[in-house]
């Protein structure tokens, strides 16, 4: 049998969609979810609990070992450029194990049809959750009332969450994540073009070297 996934956060609607049709089980839904799937409240002992990660970028997981191990192999086949962060034993019990996955581009867009299976979705709905959530919920709102106009919604929706605050910010900050998911010193930069198929800005670099190079880095 496989295991019984209990699932919170963000990522909830297109993980049930996509665990749903793999015949996991999934217990003690939320009541969105319990409304979207039509599912029972199910109230079972869980074999894993999925929730976010502190930054959403991600999923932390948690139960057996041997099932983590299992679902997260089931979660990379499916989710190609998912990344594996962190894996290690709970310091309050042995028994149990703790994963931190990351969900990339590629992932979040996968995850984004998913979801668009089962409720209105719009493009980059998952990186747009993460921006700003508020004018996401508004714009989807509306989706469901005028799917026709979904374009329309969707571009307007990318100027309100990501043209405007960069252009009246007019800085760019590029933060790099190694696969160990540590972030290194972020670059900065000016904007000089945005549009709805992405950004053109002028890097500032500050003196220092390039790590395992031991090279200076410098302009150009």
């Amino acid at each position: 049998m496989e295991s019984r996934i209990k699932i919170r956060g963000i990522f909830s609607t297109a993980l049930t969609r996509l665990l749903l049709d793999c015949g996991y089980p999934i217990v003690d839904p939320s009541v969105k979810i319990r409304e979207l799937f039509g599912l029972d409240c199910r109230d079972e002992p869980h074999d894993i609990l999925i929730q976010d990660r502190e930054n959403l970028q991600g999923i932390l997981l948690s139960g057996q070992p041997e099932k983590i191990c299992q679902f997260l192999t089931f979660l990379q086949e499916r989710l190609t450029d998912a990344v594996l962060l962190d894996f290690d034993q709970s310091p309050n019990d042995e028994s149990v194990a703790r994963a931190v996955m990351e969900f990339p581009g590629a992932s979040k867009k996968e995850l984004d049809i998913i979801r668009g299976s089962v409720t209105p979705t719009l493009a980059r709905h998952h990186l747009l959750r993460i921006v700003d959530s508020k004018a996401l919920e508004r714009a989807e709102t509306s989706l469901a009332r005028q799917p026709e106009k979904r374009e329309i919604l969707e571009r307007k929706l990318f100027r309100e969450a990501i043209v405007l605050p960069l252009e009246k910010n007019g800085i760019v900050r590029l933060e790099h994540v190694r696969p160990s998911g540590k972030s290194m010193r972020p670059r900065e930069g000016v904007l000089t073009k945005l549009n709805s198929k992405g950004l053109v800005f002028k890097r500032f670099f500050s003196e220092g070297r390039y790590d395992g190079l031991d090279l200076p880095i410098q302009k150009g």
